[in-house]
Protein backbone atom coordinates (compact mmCIF):
# COMPACT_ATOMS: atom_id res chain seq x y z
CA UNK A 1 0.00 0.00 0.00
CA UNK A 2 3.33 2.30 0.60
CA UNK A 3 3.45 2.20 -3.35
CA UNK A 4 0.47 2.81 -3.97
CA UNK A 5 0.17 6.20 -1.67
CA UNK A 6 3.35 7.84 -3.29
CA UNK A 7 3.01 10.81 -5.67
CA UNK A 8 4.62 9.34 -8.84
CA UNK A 9 3.63 10.52 -12.21
CA UNK A 10 3.49 6.76 -13.50
CA UNK A 11 1.04 6.13 -10.50
CA UNK A 12 -2.79 4.82 -11.55
CA UNK A 13 -5.67 3.34 -9.45
CA UNK A 14 -8.63 1.38 -11.56
CA UNK A 15 -11.43 0.50 -9.88
CA UNK A 16 -14.58 -1.91 -10.48
CA UNK A 17 -17.57 0.05 -9.34
CA UNK A 18 -20.72 -1.92 -7.55
CA UNK A 19 -23.73 -0.67 -9.64
CA UNK A 20 -23.65 3.26 -9.82
CA UNK A 21 -20.69 5.36 -9.56
CA UNK A 22 -22.11 6.61 -6.18
CA UNK A 23 -21.51 3.42 -4.55
CA UNK A 24 -17.89 2.19 -3.40
CA UNK A 25 -15.56 0.23 -5.69
CA UNK A 26 -15.90 -3.50 -5.59
CA UNK A 27 -12.00 -4.33 -6.89
CA UNK A 28 -9.58 -1.70 -6.67
CA UNK A 29 -5.96 -2.14 -8.62
CA UNK A 30 -2.97 0.48 -8.54
CA UNK A 31 -0.40 0.60 -11.03
CA UNK A 32 3.08 2.11 -11.17
CA UNK A 33 5.31 2.30 -14.54
CA UNK A 34 8.85 3.86 -13.76
CA UNK A 35 9.58 4.51 -17.83
CA UNK A 36 13.06 3.75 -18.05
CA UNK A 37 13.34 1.04 -15.13
CA UNK A 38 9.85 -1.20 -15.25
CA UNK A 39 8.86 -3.34 -18.62
CA UNK A 40 5.40 -2.51 -18.24
CA UNK A 41 3.09 -0.89 -15.49
CA UNK A 42 3.77 -3.22 -12.44
CA UNK A 43 0.61 -4.15 -9.87
CA UNK A 44 1.31 -2.00 -6.35
CA UNK A 45 -1.93 -3.03 -4.58
CA UNK A 46 -5.01 -4.32 -4.85
CA UNK A 47 -8.24 -5.61 -3.63
CA UNK A 48 -12.00 -5.61 -3.02
CA UNK A 49 -14.64 -4.46 -0.60
CA UNK A 50 -13.22 -2.35 2.22
CA UNK A 51 -9.57 -2.54 0.52
CA UNK A 52 -10.43 -1.20 -2.87
CA UNK A 53 -11.85 1.56 -0.56
CA UNK A 54 -8.81 2.32 1.16
CA UNK A 55 -6.88 1.90 -2.17
CA UNK A 56 -9.07 4.90 -4.22
CA UNK A 57 -9.49 7.03 -1.08
CA UNK A 58 -5.17 6.28 -0.86
CA UNK A 59 -4.72 7.62 -4.53
CA UNK A 60 -7.23 10.38 -4.27
CA UNK A 61 -5.74 12.00 -0.85
CA UNK A 62 -2.42 11.80 -3.10
CA UNK A 63 -3.72 12.94 -6.43
CA UNK A 64 -3.40 9.93 -8.16
CA UNK A 65 -5.27 9.76 -11.09
CA UNK A 66 -8.98 7.38 -10.16
CA UNK A 67 -10.00 5.82 -13.99
CA UNK A 68 -13.30 3.13 -13.57
CA UNK A 69 -12.47 0.14 -15.91
CA UNK A 70 -14.19 -2.33 -14.16
CA UNK A 71 -13.38 -5.32 -16.74
CA UNK A 72 -9.21 -4.10 -16.21
CA UNK A 73 -9.89 -4.01 -12.58
CA UNK A 74 -10.81 -7.71 -12.57
CA UNK A 75 -8.56 -8.86 -14.58
CA UNK A 76 -5.61 -7.60 -12.95
CA UNK A 77 -7.07 -8.04 -9.26
CA UNK A 78 -6.14 -11.45 -9.86
CA UNK A 79 -2.04 -10.94 -10.01
CA UNK A 80 0.34 -10.97 -7.45
CA UNK A 81 1.71 -7.75 -6.17
CA UNK A 82 4.20 -6.99 -8.29
CA UNK A 83 3.52 -8.14 -11.66
CA UNK A 84 3.93 -6.48 -14.63
CA UNK A 85 0.61 -5.83 -16.64
CA UNK A 86 0.04 -8.96 -19.26
CA UNK A 87 0.49 -8.12 -22.92
CA UNK A 88 -3.19 -8.98 -23.60
CA UNK A 89 -4.35 -5.65 -21.17
CA UNK A 90 -1.39 -3.32 -22.81
CA UNK A 91 -4.39 -1.88 -25.23
CA UNK A 92 -6.74 -0.86 -22.51
CA UNK A 93 -3.52 0.31 -20.05
CA UNK A 94 -2.19 2.40 -22.76
CA UNK A 95 -5.83 4.26 -23.12
CA UNK A 96 -6.00 5.17 -19.79
CA UNK A 97 -2.61 6.46 -19.66
CA UNK A 98 -2.84 8.56 -22.30
CA UNK A 99 -6.05 9.86 -20.93
CA UNK A 100 -4.83 10.25 -17.39
CA UNK A 101 -1.42 11.85 -19.32
CA UNK A 102 -3.71 14.35 -21.50
CA UNK A 103 -5.83 15.47 -17.83
CA UNK A 104 -2.07 16.16 -16.69
CA UNK A 105 -1.57 18.30 -19.41
CA UNK A 106 -4.85 20.58 -19.12
CA UNK A 107 -5.37 20.33 -15.99
CA UNK A 108 -2.84 19.78 -13.85
CA UNK A 109 -1.44 16.64 -11.80
CA UNK A 110 -4.31 17.76 -8.80
CA UNK A 111 -6.89 17.71 -10.74
CA UNK A 112 -7.04 13.89 -11.57
CA UNK A 113 -9.78 12.74 -8.28
CA UNK A 114 -12.19 11.57 -10.91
Amino acid sequence: MTSASENKPGSRVHEKRNRSDGLPPERAVALRYEAGSDPAPRIVAAGQGEVAKRIVEAARRHDIPVYPEPDLAEVLSRLDLGAVVPPETYAVVAKIMAFIYSLDRTQGPSSNNR
